[in-house]
């Protein structure tokens, strides 16, 4: 079938949750989470969870910096954005870019500290118990996966090597942690080490996903260095699979469609 241009072949919601299970059994589920997911998981509670354009907008109204209009930020990426912001609070503040980086990226830290209520804690580390992920990779800054996995996780910045002893979920933050401000990746030249040749974050996130069966949760797959990873995931081997590889995205939408279908992008 074809939609706004786009050819998307039709499958069974039963074979999709047979992709899902065959990785289950054999043992190389993991999980792609985004910001979509702390919100479901937040919820109402307060603070809300935010995602990266709103953390933008926060920490704009938080050091009183003009926000980009809707037209100005036409064609505009969020790491563009963020540079954008911290020199003009650069400017605001009389001081150089680099320390008006760093008191932008402490203040998304400070931000970005919600966390579940323990019902919805309960809720969601039942459903990832039966998942029993072998890693989970997020862009969230936020510590929401390490509270609803609390004594079955272990937390990893972008510096640390995405690894965790047996019966542990390794919960690797692939643009930094709230505990750290240092290792967050929010502005342009924060993204640029990311495309080195042979730099471990990206090839690892590559060989991850041409590994394993990745469910996508609360993430539109639209991060460029992720977008490439899945490329490059794609291209890493000819050889046929000896076991269960795809990337299966639940995506929220008002109207969601009866099956499941596979896009463009396979």
């Amino acid at each position: 079938m074809s939609e706004g241009g786009l050819m998307r072949e039709g499958i069974s919601k039963k074979l999709a949750f047979e992709k899902l299970f065959n990785a289950f059994n054999y043992g190389n589920l993991g999980m792609f989470i985004g910001a979509g997911f702390s919100k479901a998981v937040i919820g109402d509670n307060f603070p809300p969870a935010l995602g990266w354009f709103e953390l933008i907008k926060e920490v704009s109204k938080k050091f009183e910096i003009e926000f980009p209009n809707d037209n100005e930020l036409i064609g505009v990426s969020l790491p563009e954005l963020a540079t954008l912001i911290c020199k003009r609070l650069a400017i605001e503040r009389s001081i150089d870019y680099i320390e008006a980086k760093g008191l932008f990226k402490k203040e998304i830290c400070n931000l970005s500290n919600w966390l579940p209520s323990e019902e919805r804690t309960k809720e969601f580390r039942e459903i990832l118990d039966i998942l029993s992920p072998s890693w989970i990779v997020t862009t969230n800054y936020d510590l929401v996966l390490e509270t609803i996995l609390t004594g079955k996780s272990k937390s990893l910045s972008p510096m640390n090597y995405l690894s965790a002893p047996k019966n542990i979920i390794p919960v690797y933050h692939l643009h930094g942690t709230r505990l750290d401000s240092e290792s967050i990746i929010i502005t342009q030249e924060d993204y640029i080490p990311l495309f080195r040749p042979n730099e471990y974050r990206q090839a690892k996130l590559a060989m991850t996903i041409r590994e394993s069966t990745t469910l996508v949760l609360g993430y539109g797959l639209g991060d460029v260095n992720v977008l490439s990873a899945v490329d490059w995931s794609k291209n890493i081997y000819t050889e046929e699979n000896e076991y269960p590889y795809e990337i299966i995205q639940a995506l929220w939408t008002s109207s969601p469609k009866e099956e499941a279908y596979k896009d463009e992008n396979g």
